[in-house]
């Protein structure tokens, strides 16, 4: 149910709410355990015009009916992900609520899912969440940045403050949905915090396959985080690992393609080396197999990828056709800008 004054955003609301449910249920294979639940959305003309905020509130009443309200204040200028998170944190705590039923109608309520769940599903509900928040999260990673989870699950489990909150969020649920009898895991998880138990980095090893310490789990998250790098979660995109796999195929060496030897020489030769030996007889046959082989790796990994892939390329073909250095080391310059730019927006600035 839908309460506003503007009956074209009830419609509008109702139908998001009715996709944004049927989302959640595939994702956590979990039917919901409320057939008399009473969810209404309520939106809210906001004081502030340029203010939009989503808020929720839930209640049992004498029947042992669930009734939750999400409420929209401003809903022009509302976020949309605090919206859904919100949203979903309602429909998520239903599953808590179903498992404190013999409590008062009052206590039913009083054990809500952590921030970090909510906010981690509703970033696995499309792919593009999940590439964004897998490449913010890796990079961090690399760079020694990313929070410990001890320190991630023994945050304040209703504080969202952090600008990682969210992607880490979303790649922490990712891995647990990852597991087999994902609806089962997410169980015991609801089950844990009716209890009254906080969800510890203790307590989730007992949860992971193969996990009998917390050092068990710190490697197999360690590890998670590491095949990330290898996955495309949307198809015509590149990973960061595409693009370090270009790189290493822009490094020549000698023996290879027919260049020869040298003992006065460097053994591997740069591109810009390539400049200084483009009147070379090995050029045009390396060109010829590096191009080919450079293609053969742009296949499916996206415009942008294609792009950079292109412009090595053209690199290529002009020092086979002797072009002058200049020339050649505008076309190389247009190349690297193009690579610098994508490695930023795959894996987040250095």
């Amino acid at each position: 149910m839908v309460v506003g004054p503007e009956e074209s955003v009830n419609m509008e609301l109702a139908g998001w709410a009715d996709n944004l449910a049927a989302r959640l249920k595939k994702l956590i294979g979990l039917e919901s355990p409320f057939d008399n639940r009473v969810f209404r959305i309520v939106v809210r003309q906001s004081a502030d015009e340029d203010t939009g905020i989503a808020s929720g509130t839930q209640q049992c009443d004498e029947n042992g009916r669930l009734v939750q309200r999400l409420v929209i204040s401003g809903y022009a200028n509302a976020v949309k992900e605090d919206v859904e998170e919100v949203f979903c944190r309602l429909l998520l705590n239903g599953f808590v609520v179903a498992k404190r039923m013999h409590e008062t109608p009052e206590n039913r309520v009083k054990a809500t899912v952590p921030r970090w769940l909510s906010d981690g599903v509703v970033q696995n509900l499309t792919p593009s969440a999940k590439a964004q928040n897998s490449r913010i999260v890796v990079a961090m990673w690399k760079k020694g940045e990313l929070p410990s989870l001890s320190k991630f699950l023994n945050a304040d489990a209703q504080a969202a403050d952090a600008p990682v909150d969210r992607p880490l969020s979303g790649v922490f649920v990712a891995w647990l949905l990852s597991m087999p009898g994902r609806g089962e895991l997410l169980d015991r998880i609801f089950a844990r915090i009716a209890e009254g138990e906080a969800v510890s980095q203790e307590w989730v090893a007992t949860l992971v396959p193969g996990c009998e310490s917390v050092s068990d789990l710190d490697e197999k998250w360690e590890n998670w985080l590491l095949r990330q790098r290898h996955i495309i979660y949307t198809p015509g995109t590149a990973a960061a690992d595409s693009i370090s796999e270009l790189k290493s195929q822009l490094l020549f060496y000698r023996g290879d393609f027919g260049i020869p030897f040298s003992t006065s020489q460097s053994e591997r030769i740069s591109l810009h080396g390539l400049i200084e030996e483009r009147n070379a007889g090995w050029i045009p046959g390396l060109v010829e197999s590096k191009c080919a082989s450079l293609r053969f790796l742009a296949i499916g990994k996206g415009d942008e990828f294609k792009d950079v892939v292109e412009a090595y390329c053209s690199f290529l073909t002009a020092v086979s056709g002797k072009k002058n250095p200049k020339q050649l080391e505008k076309l190389l310059k247009t190349a690297n800008d193009k690579i610098d730019s994508l490695q930023t927006k795959v894996e987040g600035p250095k």
